[in-house]
């Protein structure tokens, strides 16, 4: 289908995707496939296979980071939080308290503008940390975390 319709961007969970990559592999489809773009998301990956779905799909990619509070950028050297659409903050797993940036500790949001399902203070139990300085990719948004 995504050759009869000249797809140029796909979008599915990151394991989804990596069958479908082994599929097309396996049918020789690459090169009869125009895509140019990958949005993965809703599950946690590696870079190990971020650069296997790139490579096998010759595409970029634009990850998604759980429920689309976050991507990564060009570089591929963390991930930019949506601030405009959530409030998070890394926290010591023990005490509860704020390290100071570049510290690991756990990933807690408060969503501002779900409407559905909103979160406050949710602690998702990712370990992850606020990279510091300026991000080179340009953007705005407040940090990048890997």
């Amino acid at each position: 289908m995504m050759q009869d319709l000249g797809s140029t961007v796909i979008t599915a969970t990151s394991s989804y995707t990596l069958l479908l990559a082994e599929e097309i592999t396996k049918r020789g489809l690459r090169d009869k496939l125009h895509l140019t773009r990958g949005v993965i998301g809703s599950e946690r990956w590696g870079e190990k296979m971020r650069q296997r779905i790139q490579n096998e799909l010759g595409i970029g990619l634009t990850e998604i980071y759980g429920p689309g509070i976050g991507i990564s950028y060009r570089d591929h050297d963390g991930m930019h939080i949506r601030s405009d659409y959530v409030y998070f903050k890394i926290v010591d797993l023990k005490t509860g308290k704020v390290p100071p940036d570049g510290e690991v500790g756990e990933l807690v949001l408060t969503t501002l503008r779900k409407q559905g399902a909103p979160l406050i203070r949710y602690r998702t139990h990712d370990l992850t940390r606020i990279i510091p300085g300026k991000c080179a990719c340009g953007l705005a948004h407040r940090a990048s975390i890997p």
